[in-house]
């Protein structure tokens, strides 16, 4: 189902230099997902800038790169913008508190529940009416060594399953994986803290997303959902259905 901005209570009028958000489909009727690209004219990025709060603006300076301090303002910017839509607000009031791995979350824990996720000039900005959530992004493109990243990372039935693939398909499908163990691991607020050969996600491209093995409840929580972005990057979606009480 492919969530519109159009989808969400409103109040007040859009900035005319608020960045463009491309709603995507994500598999699930409780969350919405956009899209948004970075790389804008000045204007908005002063726009998204104006929206920011100290901390943010503190920082943003301690981003070395004007390229990364601007992708900053306006992926910040555009979480602030939606955020407000949904609640009835001004962006600029809008509070963050952050858990102990470093999540933002609402002051005072209300809903909806949000997360972020940029890869270069490209950042995800997924919503819930009700349960955590986690996106994660990355692009075909980045120079790495995944290999070497798998066998450090990934569990044995992982290198296995992405060894048996041909070559040419190995990185995308180790992205593939790695984006789908970050966006667990962003929706359930561990972050890195947690190894991610604690838990199995399949690997394939072209099969479901899921989770195919853990022992710890709280993944076992979790879902992941099929999320198909193009222009070379690799995105996943994770919900955490836990119970707060």
């Amino acid at each position: 189902m492919a969530a519109s901005v159009s989808d969400l209570p409103k109040s007040g009028k859009r900035s005319n230099a608020a960045p463009p958000l491309e709603p995507l489909a994500c598999g699930t009727d409780d969350v919405c997902i956009w899209r948004v690209h970075l790389d804008r004219d000045d204007a908005t990025v002063a726009a998204c800038a104006a929206f920011l709060s100290g901390d943010e603006l503190q920082r943003a300076k301690r981003l070395r790169s004007a390229i990364d301090r601007n992708r900053y303002f306006v992926a910040r910017g555009s979480l602030r913008q939606l955020l407000a839509d949904w609640l009835g607000t001004r962006p600029s009031a809008i509070e963050f508190e952050y858990g102990p791995r470093g999540k933002p979350f609402l002051r005072g824990a209300t809903p909806p529940q949000f997360n972020l996720s940029h890869a270069g000039g490209t950042a995800l900005i997924a919503i819930s009416s009700r349960r955590p959530v986690g996106v994660d992004i990355e692009s075909l493109n980045r120079n790495l060594d995944f290999a070497a990243l798998a066998g450090r990372f990934f569990s044995a039935a992982e290198r296995a399953a992405l060894s048996a693939l041909p070559a040419d398909l190995q990185k995308h499908a180790f992205l593939t994986g790695w984006t789908r163990k970050e966006s667990i691991l962003k929706a359930t607020g561990d972050g890195l803290s947690l190894p991610l050969d604690q838990f199995e996600v399949s690997l394939d491209v072209d099969a479901p997303a899921r989770v195919l093995s853990t022992t710890l409840d709280r993944i076992a929580k979790c879902a992941l959902h099929e999320l198909r972005i193009d222009g070379g990057f690799v995105a996943s979606l994770a919900t955490y259905d836990h119970d707060p009480g």
